[in-house]
């Protein structure tokens, strides 16, 4: 993708990127496939529209796409992981508010039909939890729930967890 979007530079035109779709962001338009971890298009139709991202209309859009596309390439050759959170305070400015980073991370995993875990990009963990339970990581840790303090154990994502017991 990167390859092509420098060629089309070079020959002076305007970087193309073959989008998931070309419709308002804000619409609903995808959906989250829980067997594979991907989100694909409602409409597969939309699979194949071109959206020039570097237009008089929205150029912005191309940076925040190229922002995000060098924050999951230091993530994953530095192989640590980060929430969407994380990647909007690497540029605040940039992106302006949240919504923009978890649009364009799911925009750009749709686009390259992979979960935004292969990104290196995760959810933040939510809850606690204690007693008799046991959290298998895909990491090899065990978090052991009885052996936490009287607040309890903050539920790792779903992304990071291979088994409970």
């Amino acid at each position: 993708m990167i390859e092509k979007l420098l060629f089309d530079i070079a020959k002076k035109s305007s970087p193309v990127i073959n989008s998931v779709s070309n419709i308002k962001r804000k619409e609903n338009h995808s959906r989250y496939d829980a067997q594979s971890g991907i989100i694909r298009r409602k409409n597969n139709n939309l699979a194949n529209k071109q959206i020039q991202f570097l237009s008089t209309k929205n150029p912005k859009t191309f940076v925040i796409m190229i922002r995000i596309l060098d924050i999951c390439h230091e993530l994953l050759t530095q192989n640590i992981t980060a929430t969407k959170r994380d990647i909007y305070y690497k540029d605040v400015k940039l992106f302006g508010n949240l919504q923009t980073v978890d649009l364009t991370i799911d925009e750009l995993a749709c686009f390259l039909r992979i979960p935004r875990s292969c990104l290196n990009v995760i959810a933040s963990a939510k809850g606690l939890v204690a007693g008799s339970l046991k959290i298998f990581q895909k990491d090899r840790s065990i978090l052991d729930c009885s052996k936490t303090n009287c607040q309890g154990t903050l539920i790792p994502t779903m992304d990071l967890i291979d088994n409970i017991l």
